[in-house]
């Protein structure tokens, strides 16, 4: 067996199926595999499905598809053509950096960022605290964005 799907994807069809009230057999049918199988993926003993199972079941748990596949560690099929550009692997390197400074930023609060980056702030009069407030909003607005409030 390959290495398992995630926690995260299999916790997500588990909350997601028990909303819709379906059981694991409801679920299989609708999507069209067997219950087996799909058990064995919400065990943790299959790995992670096709990306045509990904997408029946995003749509028959009514979850967001690219919410599914980021749970799963999966890029959906058609970012991978875009990807697979200079243009792509640029952008894709710049939501990096991005991402990385979104995290040091989301590490301490405003108060502490302001208090260690006062010095280079001094010239902008004490309103490094409000741009560690605007910097989180602009990062939680932009997750809302590409997840929805699915996640």
């Amino acid at each position: 067996m390959s290495e398992p799907a995630p926690e995260a994807f299999r916790a997500l069809l588990a909350e997601a199926r028990q909303k819709r009230g379906l059981t694991w057999g409801d679920l299989a049918a609708q999507i069209g595999i067997h219950r087996d199988y799909l058990l064995a993926i919400a065990d943790g003993q299959e790995r992670i499905p096709s990306n045509r199972v990904m997408g029946a079941l995003a749509r028959a748990l009514e979850l967001n598809r690219d919410a599914l596949f980021a749970a799963a560690g999966r890029v959906p099929p058609e970012l991978y053509e875009a990807a697979a550009t200079a243009e792509g692997i640029g952008l894709l390197r710049e939501f990096c950096r991005r991402r990385e400074v979104a995290a040091d930023v989301q590490a301490i609060t405003p108060e502490e960022f302001a208090r260690r980056e006062a010095p280079n702030w001094a010239h902008l009069q004490g309103s490094a605290v409000d741009h560690v407030r605007a910097q989180r909003e602009s990062v939680e607005g932009t997750r809302h964005a590409v997840v929805g409030d699915q996640a």
